[in-house]
């Protein structure tokens, strides 16, 4: 309540500061240089306020639902479409990753500079606050002044809302001085403390993404630069540029053209691992047709591949890789795919026909759940024979684990059921789970 009280309190004395006095019976705003008009309706009946401050100014500040507004086909002056959602916010990306209604999204990239500050007290008011548009005014606001802007968001938001407009603001600031917004982001880490790394880390992503759509060949020289590597992930955000196709190549041209090898190689596998993010399939395509088979690219694309398709991903590694390599690059593929779907994964395992003792313990160790006999036969697969001994003693310790949670004791934990599959006799069995938990006590 006394936050709430706060917040009242800082919106009505901005307000006033700001020369915007509203009526709340009646809806009509006076503008600086403006004039007052009676509010427009929508189909709804909801009250649309229009405030010109300017010659070229079309705002609109809008009480009740924003998006049904827009949705209502409501014609209004300097209305952008709903596709263009504005300059800033397409260049940007910040409309997408908000998740705001892209058409006030589009409406909010109308004002002008004295508009954004009659209709952030507005903002401020609604139930529940509208944390996503005022990022978005915020943004449109860091256009002409982005310190003021910061300093605005971080006396009137909270610590969740002042996040989401902060990224909003630094993304604007880049798109008219990346430059400036970089050097106010070294400052800011240079005397920064360790717990606010990480959203100076999200600020620098924020300045490097827009910087590098917009110039690539800049960008990249910043993230060459050795003081890019302190206390943030250099190329994140430049890696982003590949989600454009038409900026795709491009980056790729740029980062193979690093004279040092290592800055190469770490660029090249960033580049890709942010395209894997989203289609895997093609950054799998591209390693191909250019003939790269080093572990450190085929596992960035990897890593996002087994997410989104593990059995695609599988039968791309099973046909790219070397016989000799296959263990140690499929045991990490399959591990993952059998946590999530061990019995898709044990399937594949089968049909493909391969016999690594690496799968065949990581399938043991996760089927038991669902189907101990063919964990136990998963075990049996492994040629190795104390890797296959301590296989199925791990197997056998899990499911008495899980029979004592069920309320089961060690003594009527029935070994005999496993003594076919094995081959082994009940005591034989019993004497290998044994060793199996004083193997795991012995690593902790």
């Amino acid at each position: 309540m006394k936050m709430k009280m706060r917040m009242k309190t800082r919106t009505l004395q901005f307000a006033l500061l700001t020369g915007c006095v509203a009526s709340a019976a009646v809806g009509w705003c006076i503008g600086k240089g403006g004039r007052v008009e009676p509010p427009a309706r929508d189909p709804a009946g909801r009250a649309i306020s229009l405030l010109n401050s300017s010659a070229k100014s079309h705002a609109i500040l809008i009480s009740g639902d924003y998006g049904e507004v827009a949705r209502g086909e409501v014609r209004l002056r300097g209305q952008r479409d709903a596709d263009a959602v504005g300059e800033f916010f397409g260049k940007s990306r910040c409309a997408t990753k908000l998740g705001a209604d892209p058409v006030a999204l589009g409406m909010i990239a109308e004002l002008h500079f004295e508009e954004i500050i009659a209709l952030l007290p507005r903002l401020l008011e609604e139930e529940p606050m509208q944390e996503r548009l005022i990022a978005a005014a915020l943004g449109q606001w860091a256009r002409s002044d982005p310190q003021q802007a910061l300093d605005w968001a971080s006396a009137y938001l909270d610590r969740a809302a002042f996040t989401q407009a902060r990224t909003s603001i630094v993304a604007a600031w880049a798109e008219s001085d990346p430059a400036a917004a970089l050097s106010w982001l070294r400052e800011k880490l240079a005397a920064a403390a360790r717990k606010d790394r990480h959203q100076l880390s999200t600020d620098y992503n924020a300045i490097l993404t827009v910087w590098a759509q917009n110039d690539p060949a800049a960008a990249l020289q910043v993230v060459l630069q050795p003081e890019s590597s302190v206390g943030v992930h250099a190329w994140h955000g430049f890696s982003q540029i590949v989600h454009q196709d038409s900026q795709r190549d491009i980056a790729f041209d740029l980062v193979l053209g690093i004279e040092d090898e290592a800055a190469r190689q770490k660029g090249l596998e960033s580049l890709l691992l942010a395209w894997g993010k989203n289609d895997p399939a093609a950054a799998a395509r591209w390693l191909d047709k250019n003939g790269y088979t080093d572990k450190g690219t085929q596992w960035a694309v990897s890593q996002r591949y087994q997410r989104l398709d593990p059995a695609a991903n599988a039968d791309w590694l099973f046909g790219r890789v070397m016989p000799e390599n296959r263990e140690q690059t499929l045991t990490t593929a399959i591990a993952y795919w059998a946590r999530a779907d061990p019995t898709a994964a044990g399937d594949w395992v089968e049909a493909s026909g391969i016999s690594l003792d690496g799968v065949a313990e990581q399938l043991a160790n996760t089927l038991y759940r669902g189907s101990p006999a063919r964990a136990m036969a998963w075990a049996m697969r492994i040629e190795d024979e104390n890797r296959r001994r301590m296989t199925i003693g791990s197997v056998l310790r899990r499911l008495l684990n899980l029979s004592r949670l069920a309320g089961g004791s060690e003594e009527a934990f029935d070994y005999q059921s496993f003594t076919a599959a094995t081959g082994m006799t009940v005591e034989e069995l019993a004497k290998l789970s044994d060793e199996a938990a004083k193997s795991a006590r012995s690593r902790w």
